[in-house]
């Protein structure tokens, strides 16, 4: 199952770098992977549902139709994590085995990455401390000023995605923050390394 969580990290990377291609490529690859050889019983539905929101998002037309299938991927891996007791690292364990930074952006990377873990996994508490962080106003250096609209909107979506309650509202909540994540980057001409 590592392959799938990377696969499918890589392509919420892509939603928020604005890369379609790197979105597809992922997002095909994940729904062509074998399921393994020792697959419990009950999990094969879950995989099964996985593997059609990969291969609907590696059919979407945009960025903004991939953002809510990638989600859905996730939200379908925490749905069994939660049902047949999967991954459950604490917040220390979580932020002790990721990266973090002071500069805003590396606190927006972390932040949205501690996002996609809390639905991923599922845990609420990691989730919201990427809400948390994502959400501190701390201005981005030599952010274009016509850039700071949407920089605003990234901390509010952030700030309105700690009231969600639930698998599906964490999803949509995440999907909203990376298409502005998206747009932000693709107006400022932005190319994230991989």
């Amino acid at each position: 199952m590592h392959e799938h969580f990377a696969l499918a990290t890589d392509a919420v990377y892509g939603v928020v770098l604005g890369d379609l291609d790197l979105v597809h490529d992922r997002s095909r690859a994940l729904a062509a992977l074998a399921p393994p050889p020792d697959l419990p019983a009950g999990w094969q539905s879950y995989l099964d549902a996985m593997k059609v929101a990969a291969d609907n998002s590696a059919q979407s037309p945009t960025i903004v139709d991939a953002a809510a299938e990638v989600l859905t991927v996730g939200r379908t891996c925490a749905n069994c994590h939660k049902t047949h007791r999967g991954p459950a690292p604490t917040l220390e364990e979580v932020r002790a085995s990721t990266f973090g930074g002071q500069q805003a952006m590396d606190q927006h990377s972390y932040g949205a990455y501690l996002m996609w873990l809390g639905l991923f996994l599922p845990s609420e508490e990691v989730f919201d401390a990427g809400t948390d962080a994502v959400a501190h106003e701390g201005a981005i250096p030599q952010v274009d000023p016509s850039l700071l609209p949407l920089e605003k909107q990234v901390h509010e979506l952030a700030a309105a995605a700690r009231a969600a309650r639930d698998d599906q509202e964490r999803s949509g909540a995440l999907a909203d923050l990376l298409r502005a994540c998206a747009t932000c980057h693709e107006r400022a001409g932005a190319r994230i390394a991989r």
